[in-house]
């Protein structure tokens, strides 16, 4: 009996704004094929994103950003981040904008991750408004927010 095998080079792998990926014109709703993709996404030397697989690599398109923040929680220093590579790492205040209503931030590793709705609405516990603008609080400090709406 012959093992299907998930043939990658015959159609495009897309990562869409909602965190979803595609294999061509197909959802991937396979749980484990999901999970490998999601937490096996990584920056390609041609600055794209993939999954690499030993020695060969499978480029994902990516429509929006490359990462999701899943929820936002209060530490000793700072405000971490859960994401959906199911790592965690501090949130640079600096680096958060919305765009279209939708925050996003810059990670770390210089990528971009958008904030799911949960997040987004997690990320609403540390928003103070003021007039017309919104800052995010930190502890003691405060960061204006480039394209929150009031």
């Amino acid at each position: 009996m012959k093992v299907p095998v998930f043939a990658f080079d015959e159609q495009t792998i897309k990562l869409d704004q909602h965190g979803r990926f595609w294999y061509g014109p197909q959802l991937v709703e396979h749980p484990g094929i999901e999970r490998m993709l999601r937490i096996g996404l990584k920056r390609l030397p041609s600055d794209g994103y993939g999954y690499i697989m030993g020695p060969r690599s499978v480029e994902i398109v990516v429509e929006d950003a490359p990462f999701q923040v899943l929820g936002i929680h209060e530490e000793d220093d700072g405000l971490g981040l859960s994401l959906s590579d199911e790592t965690y790492e501090l949130l640079c205040p600096e680096s958060l904008v919305y765009k279209a209503d939708i925050p996003y931030c810059t990670l770390k590793r210089g990528d971009k991750a958008r904030f799911t709705p949960v997040g987004a609405l997690s990320l609403g516990d540390f928003l103070d408004f003021e007039g017309e603008q919104v800052f995010l609080t930190v502890k003691s400090d405060r960061y204006l927010v480039p394209g929150a709406k009031v």
